[in-house]
Order: C-alpha cells, then sequence, then structure tokens
C-alpha cells in the first residue's frame, strides 16, 4: 500500500547494487539515486532514477526529499543544484529545474500552502548562495517560475556572512515562520514573505543541520509558546521557545 511504503536514500551507486564506482568495490559513500522500501515486505519496492543526466543517475547525491501534500510526488534536491520531481505512482521523474547552481548545491526543500490551502509552493535553499526561493509549480509544461526570493545576505553585521549557508528549514505549524540552519552556528529565522532575517537562534560550536518545530503550547488567553529546534555537528541540540500573541492574529515573535 502506498501509505505503507517509505522513501529512503540509500548510499551506493546508480545501480542499487550498494558498490561503489571505485576500484575494489569499495562502497561509495553517496548516491544520486532514491530507492522505495516496501515496509510490509521488509525488502526493496523499487528505486527511482534521474532522468536529467542521460538516464544513468550520474547526477548531484541527494541531500534534501520532500513529498507534497497529496502524496503523489517526490521532490529531491541535489549537490548539483537540481531539484527533481518523480510520480510516485509511476515510479519516473517528471521534471528536474536548475535550482541552485553555485556549486553548494540544495541546503532544503519544504512545501509551503497556498493561500486558501491550495497550490501548494515549493521552497528550495541553497547551501552556499544565500538564496532561498518559492517557486510556482503548477505548470510544469512551462517550467516551474520564481515568485519570491529570500535572502540572508541583507544583513547588518557584515562579519555573520557565514549565515547564508542555509543547510535545513522548516515551517512552522502555521506556515508563518521559517527556521533554516546555517553554517554560522546559528538557527536563521525568517517571517513568511518577509526577505530578510528577522532573528537568530543558536550558539552552536559548529554548523547547524537540522532544524524542526514543536507542537504549539497555548498560555492563557491571549499568548502562545511554540518552540524551535536546532542541531548541530558539534553533537548539541538546543530547543527555542518563541513567544507568540494570539491578538497579532498571526503572530509575532
Amino acid at each position: 500500500m502506498a501509505a505503507q511504503t517509505g522513501a529512503l536514500h540509500k548510499a551506493g551507486n546508480s545501480n542499487g547494487n550498494g558498490s561503489g564506482g571505485s576500484s575494489g568495490g569499495r562502497r561509495s559513500p553517496l548516491s544520486s539515486s532514491v530507492q522505495v522500501w516496501s515496509v510490509d515486505h521488509r525488502g526493496l519496492s523499487h528505486e527511482l532514477m534521474n532522468n536529467s543526466n542521460g538516464g544513468n543517475g550520474d547526477g548531484g547525491c541527494v541531500t534534501k526529499m520532500v513529498m507534497n501534500g497529496q502524496g503523489t510526488t517526490l521532490v529531491t534536491g541535489s549537490t548539483d543544484g537540481v531539484v527533481r520531481m518523480y510520480d510516485i505512482d509511476t515510479h519516473q521523474e517528471i521534471h528536474a529545474f536548475n535550482a541552485h547552481m553555485d556549486g553548494g548545491g540544495v541546503g532544503g526543500l519544504v512545501y509551503r500552502p497556498g493561500k486558501g490551502g491550495e497550490n501548494e509552493v515549493l521552497v528550495t535553499c541553497g547551501r552556499s548562495d544565500g538564496n532561498i526561493l518559492d517557486w510556482d509549480i503548477r505548470d510544469l509544461k512551462t517550467g516551474p517560475k520564481v515568485v519570491r526570493r529570500y535572502t540572508g545576505a541583507t544583513m547588518n553585521d557584515r562579519n555573520e556572512q557565514h549565515h547564508n549557508y542555509h543547510l535545513d528549514m522548516r515551517y512552522d505549524a502555521s506556515s508563518n515562520y521559517l527556521m533554516t540552519g546555517s553554517k554560522g552556528g546559528r538557527g536563521v529565522l525568517y517571517k513568511t514573505f518577509k526577505k530578510s532575517p528577522i532573528d537568530y537562534f543558536g550558539h552552536h560550536h559548529n554548523s547547524v543541520v537540522a532544524v524542526d518545530w514543536m507542537p504549539v503550547w497555548t498560555i492563557g488567553h491571549d499568548s502562545a509558546m511554540s518552540f524551535a529546534l536546532t542541531g548541530s555537528l558539534d553533537g548539541s541540540m538546543c530547543i527555542w521557545s518563541l513567544m507568540k500573541k494570539k491578538t497579532t492574529g498571526d503572530g509575532g515573535v
């Protein structure tokens, strides 16, 4: 059943046999393939290969994956900066487009509901180009279009440019706030539709490579507490509390 099938990225070469492309049969540490596993049968169901490099699977290594809200399309981001979209039913790549081509590749992928909860917007961030991009993906025949660009480069502190490296990202439950990881050891907070960061969280000693949100806690009648999480390569994880005022409608930090 589709609901019982999980998509996982498995290290190995693109033909799925787990052996690397180097001599001696050594295992490759990274791969450009996505493998789908059956939970019921505890085995490999099928493999999704990218076709945007001649169909031979030699594209960039997969760094991020996200499923659309309908569960029909899997989207991957790779180190080559290309975003690839796969049809879950046919197991075929249906579209690929250049997103972050500066050499750092794709650092994060998320879907955000559009107006009225429809027409999902695909949001991508670059690992080193400083950009977070909103993509209109309703018409794949003409290709995805950038409809909004956020940047980490317009910051007051010129010494904080390493926060341009977006290594992961997540929206809170309301989709009003976006947190990204950074090479500078902090979580970078954006307000949706505001193109520059509004705050930073973290005192990690290495890159923040994982971010997430905890459920909102209601406090009294006019306030709620939201918690953001940051995880770092230094082995630490921090939980940050953000107070929101209900009377502001979409929240304030």
